[in-house]
């Protein structure tokens, strides 16, 4: 797994850093002062709204496995390339 994130203080702590070491978590550098640089924020969040566009959910649980759904139909060459992009 590789987590990307933000440079958000809380994110930096020893704790979060510790926690992601200890579960062999890999972390993909984020550039400093590019908060607006995150894939997720034009790959993987409009294919979600696209696919869950004029739906509704009863409960949370159905809306979560909604998503699940979608991103683990998302193959991992296209999150790849979302960072290369």
């Amino acid at each position: 797994m590789i987590l990307h994130y933000d440079n958000a203080t809380s994110h930096k702590a020893n704790i979060v850093n510790e926690y992601l070491s200890k579960n062999k978590v890999k972390i993909l550098s984020h550039p400093p002062y590019s908060p607006d640089l995150a894939p997720c924020d034009f790959f993987l969040f409009p294919k979600i709204k696209k696919e869950l566009g004029g739906r509704s959910f009863s409960n949370i649980e159905n809306l979560a496995r909604a998503v699940q759904a979608i991103t683990d139909s998302i193959i991992n060459d296209e999150y790849q390339n979302s960072f290369q992009e």
